[in-house]
């Protein structure tokens, strides 16, 4: 380290910073000697070293006004303090503080700092006020020092024209001053260190004001002119302390009266707030009680269903078993197209409904919660949730009230039914809650939209070889929220795509263009046209919007994805018997068995060894998929 500050000195022997943060210096006193070398040093920074203790004496260091000493391992802080209060004009400290005793100590031997770890110091704290009542009444009284002050002055006065009732007047003034000093002091309803003070003061001045008498007196009787102005100065001095003892009482007051009120303030909201915690609970309450009568709703038609369903099978006719059988909720939950979250009534109607804007809103964040929670899973070593599952852990974390839950996990249902159509991500989204397809199918889908970022980037730059790379990227986003021609669009095709796939994007990409076109044409005024040439017709005629195209891609990517996962997810679900996405270790099993007959048990107990490496019994669809990924292509061969 030594060889550091050497440099330093060599090259900046003026600076006023020097930083030696994580140096792994466990003693200070070896480079006193280097840092009192540097004569303009103010601030030194010995952040997260080994020091335990600190050189006794750094007076040396007479500039430095701030010093960082966090992360270090102090063995005793008043040693450390007394340390820090041989710099002369230390003035701001950044210090680990473990305990208030710390803190103590540090007021204790730093009287004039001005600032710990980044927070201002009152010159005048309430740590020093307390520590000055510690001292007892002594320390608020006059001392003697100051008694005789006072003394010395009144001698001087009176040795002018020496006089026997001069050293009575004193004493006598003396005792009627201390006496009352002693009776306020008593009569105080509190130990207010700055109310003692406050009295001691306006003593001091009263036991001057035998002085003034005694010198107005010597030059009266010396027949000096200036007698009336010493007694108008006495007078002014006196009802100047008056005014000030009365302003400083006023002021004790009024901030008393001020901490009242706000403790008053503080005392109310508690009382709000508990009674909006009550409210909420009393609101919670509610909802388990409809809860259960719900509940009881469902299990009395469930056995009127049975009964129904009985009478059905020994042959009794039933007309209203067969349409009440049909919205069963275990027919329901066998519906490919249902979700599993079979307890979600229907959203009412004026009730909660999401904007598309909203649900992709909704999903960002839920995808963003569930990559910081499947760390957490980790780190704990517990199972992942499926992405229906964390959609519930989401909801609760952020709202808690189950009736909110509902209503939230409702509305993104309803919107997800109802934006599938038209937006992929929101497709994909409900078909990862569905176990349809895996959880990381979402990042392909985001790779394929950054790959046509950039081969759109490509093309444009290709084309335009004079432009810089900020044109480019400006040329890209206006093609990107507008439209893109032809030669774009299908050069990207043939680029990512075999022929056979290049071959129905095409197909697919112009009988959109052909059907958009119909329909503006079906919805266009009769007007006459502008002038426009055959090409320029042609090259209009061919393009598509970027946001069309770039659906057409995804959704051509998403329906093979479900063609390659569909005959393995139809066998996980024959396994998932709770049909909630997870599966525990004799299922996975059974399945991997279904999967490859050939596998061995060795094989079978190293492929759940990947999966399940911490014994947890809980296997998500994501999970199979992930893992299985080779045995899925042979199945689809």
């Amino acid at each position: 380290m030594s060889e550091k500050l050497a440099f330093l000195l060599q090259h900046d022997a003026q600076t006023e910073t020097v930083h030696l943060e994580y140096s792994d210096i466990n003693e200070l006193s070896g480079l006193m000697s280097d840092l009192r070398s540097f004569p303009n040093l103010r601030e030194v920074y010995l952040h997260g070293n080994r020091l335990t203790n600190l050189p006794p004496d750094m007076s040396s260091l007479r500039r430095l006004e701030k010093i960082d000493i966090r992360g270090n391992d102090f063995r005793d802080i008043p040693d450390v303090a007394s340390a820090l209060s041989t710099l002369p004009n230390l003035k701001h400290l950044f210090m680990t503080l473990k305990e208030e005793a710390d803190e103590d100590a540090l007021f204790s031997f730093l009287p004039k700092l001005e600032t710990i770890n980044g927070t201002s110091i009152p010159q005048q704290s309430a740590v020093g006020a307390e520590r000055d009542a510690g001292a007892g009444v002594e320390a608020t009284m006059i001392s003697e020092q100051e008694f005789d002050a006072v003394v010395d002055l009144f001698e001087q006065i009176a040795a002018l024209q020496p006089s026997q009732t001069s050293s009575e007047r004193f004493d006598a003034h003396a005792d009627k001053v201390m006496g009352r000093l002693d009776d306020d002091i008593a009569s105080l309803m509190s130990e207010d260190v700055f109310a003692r003070q406050n009295l001691a003061l306006h003593a001091r001045s009263q036991l001057y004001g035998v002085c003034w008498d005694e010198l107005i007196d010597q030059m009266q009787a010396h027949g000096a002119a200036l007698t009336q102005p010493l007694r108008d100065l006495r007078r002014a001095t006196e009802e100047i302390v008056v005014k000030y003892k009365g302003l400083v009482e006023e002021q004790g007051s009024h901030y008393k009266r001020r901490v009242g009120e706000a403790a008053a303030e503080i005392e109310t909201a508690a009382k709000e707030t508990t009674e909006m915690l009550e409210g909420a609970e009393e609101m919670e309450r509610q909802f388990r009680e409809r809860e259960e009568a719900l509940k009881a709703d469902w299990d009395r038609e469930r056995r009127q269903l049975l009964q129904e369903l009985a009478a059905a099978k020994s042959g009794q006719p039933s007309g209203a078993m067969s349409v009440r059988a049909l919205s069963s909720p275990m027919q329901v939950a066998a519906s490919p197209d249902h979700f599993s979250t079979q307890s979600l009534p229907k959203p009412k109607p004026g009730g909660r409904e999401l904007t598309q804007k909203q649900l992709q809103d909704f999903i960002t964040e839920l995808y963003a919660s569930k990559v910081k929670y499947d760390a957490k899973c980790r780190e704990a070593k517990l199972p992942r949730e499926t992405m229906e599952q964390h959609l519930y852990t989401y909801l609760n974390q952020k709202y808690g009230l189950k009736s909110l839950i509902i209503e939230w996990a409702s509305a993104v249902m309803a919107a997800v039914k109802k934006f599938a159509d038209e937006d992929n991500d929101v497709a994909v989204f409900g078909k990862i809650l569905r176990n349809e397809i895996d959880e990381e199918f979402r990042i392909v889908q985001k790779q394929l939209k950054d790959t046509v970022a950039e081969l759109l980037r490509v093309y444009l730059k290709g084309k335009y070889p004079l432009k810089s790379e900020d044109e480019v990227s400006k040329l890209l986003k206006k093609r990107m929220a507008a439209s893109v021609y032809e030669e774009e669009w299908s050069d990207i095709i043939k680029y990512m795509y075999n022929h056979e796939d290049s071959v129905t994007l095409i197909m697919k990409c112009k009988d959109l263009i052909q059907f958009q076109a119909r329909e503006a044409e079906a919805n266009k005024p009769v007007r006459g046209r502008g002038r426009t040439t055959p090409a320029q017709d042609a090259k209009e005629s061919s393009k598509m919007a970027f946001s069309d195209f770039l659906k057409v891609l995804l959704d051509f990517q998403l329906k093979g994805h479900e063609k390659f996962l569909l005959k393995f997810m139809k066998l996980f679900r024959q396994f998932d018997k709770d049909k909630n996405g997870v599966i525990n270790e004799e299922e996975f099993r059974q399945l991997i068995i279904a999967t490859d007959p050939n596998k061995t048990d060795l094989e079978i107990q190293d492929l759940l060894n990947l999966v399940d490496p911490h014994n947890n019994q809980q296997i998500s669809f994501s999970e199979c998929v992930n893992f299985l990924s080779s045995d899925l292509v042979h199945m689809t061969a």
